[in-house]
């Protein structure tokens, strides 16, 4: 198991990275990871402000190809950053069937 983060827009092996940017009403919550490609693995990022409901992000990632294995996701969300004080994310990953 790697226990290290992943370095944001560089790294190539490490946990999942989430960050805020800015304040205000259009503050992003940043959520980056790498997944591999073609593993019949479906990674689900979601967001919480209270650790207890949790719902799917809603944006459009940016995917960029690393190598012929893997991929960098790239997740930025906007949200209200003057009502949540605060805002959690996680990475579910799940096998499919094939």
């Amino acid at each position: 198991t790697d226990l290290s983060t992943l370095t944001p827009g560089t790294g190539t092996s490490g946990l999942p990275v989430f960050r805020t940017i800015g304040t205000g009403p259009n503050s992003i919550f940043r959520v980056e990871f790498i997944r591999r490609v073609g593993a019949d693995l479906l990674y689900e990022p979601k967001k919480s402000t209270d650790l207890i409901n949790w719902e799917p992000l809603s944006s459009t990632p940016t995917i960029t190809p690393i190598d012929a294995n893997w991929e960098r996701v790239v997740y930025d969300e906007i949200f209200d950053g003057s009502t949540s004080g605060q805002i959690f994310g996680v990475v579910d990953v799940t096998a499919t069937e094939r």
